[in-house]
């Protein structure tokens, strides 16, 4: 076989192997793709939960990863995954219960290679205990109330309001009650001598697992007059501290209008936004409600001990004196006369002659 039959052969076994091994992309050496779920967990985020998982896989050139977690994104929204490990976190809603995490590999044509279900393949979402959050100290009164009516549109209505509070809460719970006045008598719904002043009373809490409550409407004619007097039962709510309906045909079916309040920000400067909605009668209501808060415990003031360190002696360091050099006495120098010539003599005499 010559040489170039030789050379032949090897270029052919090169180019085979190279088409034929797939090369990690993170270490550059052949892989089988594969993937592992870290870890999956659900936690609350005061009014909904959040499910995150991580994920390490690794794969050929041009593969990619995608997460689906039951209750958020569907998986064709889910992102592309091309970096290993990754973490994918989705809201999944505000209900307890269980979440199913799954991830998979494509590769580059989009054609699924792998899929893994998470350790956890029932991640359960659970509120925290009402009250936790800190150590509970002293209590906190305040009489609220506001009015909800129309700002903008044709039927709807928005605001905000504040509750200052002398530390951060712990938990607050809410007594209250409702009045509608006015009416617009234009509406059809009114000139059947319906007008729109209905009230009843509410119930609800807020701490750091979320919010709820009971609406308590009391007797009224809140739907057509068909219906006559209507003595609503008590209805539990959540996601909100106020969440009421006002007069509607179809109250007692599928009522449409409503007045919501939620807390958006629950510290010391607690922040509560209203809505309405009544393309109806369009009564105002006021909502009058007395908010009693458990306040965070205030950190004990501790004396601050100043660490005393044992003493220690300096550390002397001797330093040896300079050691002189021992003075030499000169030895004497012999002097040897000098033999002088004939011709250096009889110069000196001249100059003692002549000088």
């Amino acid at each position: 076989m010559d040489n170039k039959n030789l050379m032949f052969i090897v270029l052919a076994i090169l180019v085979l192997g190279f088409f034929s091994t797939g090369l990690n992309r993170y270490t550059g050496g052949a892989v089988v793709p594969g993937l592992t779920v870290e870890d999956a967990y659900c936690e609350w985020r005061f009014d909904h939960f959040e499910t995150c998982v991580t994920v390490n896989w690794n794969g050929l050139t041009g593969d990619y990863a995608k997460a689906e977690i039951s209750g958020g994104e569907s998986l064709s929204e889910s992102p592309y995954q091309y970096e290993s490990p990754f973490t994918y976190c989705q809201n999944v809603g505000s209900y307890e219960g269980k979440r199913a995490t799954n991830v998979f590999i494509y590769d580059y044509g989009g054609k699924m290679k792998e899929r893994v279900q998470s350790i956890k393949p029932d991640v359960i979402c659970e509120k925290p205990k009402r009250g936790t959050g800190g150590g509970v100290g002293e209590i906190f009164k305040d009489h609220v109330s506001f009015a909800a009516y129309r700002t903008t549109g044709r039927a709807e209505g928005s605001g905000e309001f504040l509750i200052s509070l002398p530390k951060n809460p712990v938990s607050c719970e809410i007594v209250g009650e409702y009045r509608m006045r006015r009416f617009d008598p234009s509406h059809a719904f009114n000139k059947r001598n319906l007008r729109c002043m209905g009230t009843g009373k509410f119930q609800a809490y807020v701490d750091n697992s979320g919010q709820g409550g009971t609406d308590d409407p009391d007797p009224f004619y809140w739907g057509d007059e068909a219906y006559g007097l209507i003595d609503p039962p008590p209805r539990n709510y959540e996601g909100n501290i106020v969440n009421l309906y006002t007069c509607d045909r179809t109250y007692l079916s599928d009522p449409r209008y409503y007045i919501k309040a939620k807390v958006t920000d629950f510290s010391n400067n607690m922040k509560v936004e209203w809505e309405y909605m009544d393309d109806g009668a369009k009564p105002t209501v006021d909502v009058i409600m007395d908010v009693k808060c458990e306040l965070e415990k205030s950190a004990e003031k501790r004396q601050v001990r100043t660490k005393i360190e044992p003493e220690v002696e300096p550390e002397v360091i001797e330093i040896p004196p300079e050691i002189a050099e021992p003075f030499l006495e000169e030895e004497p120098v012999e002097v040897v006369p000098v033999k002088r010539t004939f011709f250096q003599r009889l110069k000196e005499a001249f100059g003692v002659l002549f000088g």
